[in-house]
């Protein structure tokens, strides 16, 4: 058997080391990864731009996205015809967002649609140049600014191409988007009223209401906005200075209490949170009635 190195090792020296009865396979294994090992290095270093560009679309759809992209791009740098130019820039914008380069794949797609905006493939390009924004979102929720340009994107590839068949999967996706973003504002609203920061629990609430009208959360949200004046005023000091004038602040927060208590009893009036709120409800107008 010819002694010759595969990936730094001798095959006497690998069979030995396996059982006789898979040796055969072993081998064939090894001499098959040799061979695509040596075709690929092969065909990278030929000249022939039309044999590479067939090996680029032979490993595009073998899934070998990375052997593929750099074929392609050794063969853009020298065929100048602009149809090849065009199919080659779609592939190597889907071998970055197949190998997981979303923000590169993202950038390819936009450059394809502009520059080959009545390609058949335009539409196809400024939806994937949306999704990747929408992929590469995902996990971002400590800054949201990936989500909204995601949203942002999505919703002009609706606008562009209304009839396009992509657009119940881009709604999809801005809904998920949105319910991502409105989960969030609900937990760092939340988070304040948990460290007993009441005030600026009920500016949080209230700012995420204000952006997200829609969300799940409301009545809980809207019933931690009563509470929390409750607790507020119950906390606080019965007066406050403020540019040299005297205020009855704690008087101030039990009636902003009744104002917020009344607006939710309007809108829920079968609420499992009403008894509890009838009971903050009726303190609060004694304590009213103490403080004026």
């Amino acid at each position: 058997m010819t002694d010759f190195p595969l990936f730094g090792l001798s095959l006497p020296f690998i069979l030995k080391r396996v059982p006789q009865n898979i040796n055969v396979l072993v081998l064939c294994f090894l001499l098959l990864a040799a061979s695509c090992k040596t075709e690929y290095s092969r065909i990278s270093k030929d000249p022939d731009m039309q044999k590479k560009l067939e090996f680029a679309h032979k490993y595009y759809k073998e899934k070998e996205f990375e052997k593929a992209m750099v074929l392609f791009d050794q063969v853009s740098a020298f065929i100048t015809g602009q149809k090849e130019q065009e199919e080659i820039q779609f592939y190597i914008a889907y071998c970055n967002y197949n190998m997981g380069n979303y923000d590169l794949a993202s950038y390819l797609f936009k450059s394809y649609h502009e520059n080959y905006p009545s390609s058949k493939n335009a539409e196809e390009c400024y939806y994937m140049y949306a999704y990747s924004h929408y992929i590469s979102s995902q996990g971002s929720e400590l800054d949201p600014t990936n989500n909204y340009k995601a949203i942002e994107e999505l919703q002009s590839f609706i606008n562009i191409y209304p009839d396009s068949k992509h657009v119940e999967e881009s709604n999809k996706c801005i809904d998920k988007l949105r319910s991502i973003m409105a989960t969030k504002a609900y937990n760092n609203a939340k988070l304040y009223y948990k460290i007993e920061d009441y005030k600026a629990a009920i500016v949080a609430i209230r700012n995420a209401i204000k952006a997200w009208p829609d969300i799940e959360q409301r009545e809980e949200m809207e019933y931690l906005v009563v509470k929390s004046y409750y607790l507020l005023a119950l906390n606080s000091a019965e007066y406050s200075e403020e540019d040299g004038k005297i205020k009855k602040i704690k008087l101030e927060r039990y009636q902003s209490m009744i104002e917020a208590y009344l607006l939710f009893k309007e809108i829920y009036k079968e609420s499992n949170y009403m008894d509890e709120l009838i009971s903050y409800y009726n303190k609060t107008q004694k304590e009213i009635k103490k403080l004026s």
